[in-house]
Parts: C-alpha cells; structure tokens; sequence
C-alpha cells in the first residue's frame, strides 16, 4: 500500500511542479494530437465513402486548412450516410455481388444473374404459386411458402453438361 501511495504523492509533486508555460506546451501537444487524429480519419473516413480521390482530397486539406474544430461538423453534414452508401451499392446491377455463388461451380455471380456465365446453369426461375423470381437451389418459395422440390428438369440437361465437364478436368 505504501507504493502505491508514494506513486500517487509524486504524481501530485509533479503536478504541483508544473508552470504557466508547461500547461501551454502540454495543451498545444494535445491539440496537434487532436488534429493529426482528425486529419487520419477523415483520410480513411472519406475513402470509405467516396470514390473520387478529388473528394477524398478536398476534405483532407479543408481539415487541414480549417482546423478540426470549424471543418469537421461541415463534414459530418455533408458526407453520405451508411444508408445512401448501402443504397448507391444495391443500385449498381452490373457489380458482382460478393456473398453470392452459383449452387453447381461456386463463383461469384451478381444478385441480378439469370444464369450462371461461368457454367451457364439456371440461377432463377417464377414459382408456380406466386409468379415471383425465386433461386432454383431453394426448398421453398419465401413469398407463399410452396414447396419448390428438387430442381426441375429445366437445370437437368445443362447439369449433367456441367457434370462431365467437371469428370473430366
């Protein structure tokens, strides 16, 4: 206990020691601090959100020109949100969707794809119930709940194809 108390004693001597001039510097090394953090995220910040590098340069020398303090709120008002960001995306149909692959060769295909253009698979096909687009690997429709089966012969003849390109390589 006594330890921890001679630590605590010359923390306050030290404290205590310090002038008008060392509070200065230690303020100014804070501030720097503080805007080199800001400058750092803004730099990854605007990268995330806008894939222009002129945008992502405008908002780092305005940082840098008009200090933390008067830029940073314009920026927060004007840079998109994640719900503009996520809306630009879905909106992109020629991109590639990276969480989806084709159910027969495992590539990645786009949310959009009838076909699969690697192996060239049915992807898509309108459920018997409901007319909705729905996925051919899927058991049920998830717009009326009917039971979807096995694939139909639609998939078969270009399957089997698939499958003896595959037996062979």
């Amino acid at each position: 206990m006594t330890s921890a108390f001679s630590f605590i004693d010359i923390f306050i001597g030290f404290i205590q020691s310090l002038n008008f001039s060392d509070w200065l510097q230690i303020g100014i090394i804070y501030l720097l601090f503080l805007w080199i953090s800001c400058v750092i995220w803004i730099i990854r910040d605007s990268s995330m959100r806008w894939n222009g590098i002129f945008a992502q340069f405008f908002h780092v020398l305005l940082v840098v020109l008009l200090t933390p303090l008067f830029w940073l709120p314009v920026y927060f008002l004007f840079r998109p949100s994640p719900i503009e960001l996520l809306y630009a995306e879905s909106s992109n149909e020629d991109e590639i969707s990276p969480g989806l692959h084709c159910h027969e060769c495992q590539h990645s295909i786009g949310s959009d794809f009838t076909n699969c253009p690697y192996c060239g698979i049915l992807l898509v096909k309108k459920c018997k119930s409901c007319d909705h687009m729905i996925r051919t690997n899927w058991k049920v429709c998830p717009y009326c709940a009917d039971d979807i089966g096995e694939n139909e012969t639609t998939n078969s003849k270009l399957t089997k194809k698939y499958q003896k390109i595959k037996e062979t390589t």
